[in-house]
């Protein structure tokens, strides 16, 4: 079944979010970063570990933490 995580709640570090199952091996992955989904190329996964390239930091203005969500299959 597709399993959406929002938000994901976890929050490891300055670049990582742990997600609350682990994604079935080889499906895909759908990661957004306030609101944008991001390419494979600016995050990696391992587990239920997904760990940006760019670290977190505050949204524009200052307004609050950026926000990051998820969609993936789980068994």
């Amino acid at each position: 079944s597709l399993h959406d995580a929002l938000p994901i709640y976890l929050i490891v570090g300055n670049t990582s979010v742990n997600l609350s199952a682990i994604p079935i091996p080889g499906t895909q992955v759908f990661v957004y970063r306030n609101g944008l989904e991001l390419p494979q190329i600016e995050w990696i996964i391992a587990g239920s570990l997904i760990t940006f390239v760019t670290p977190f930091s505050t949204t524009v203005g200052g307004l609050g933490l950026e926000g990051v969500t998820a969609h993936y299959w789980i068994p």
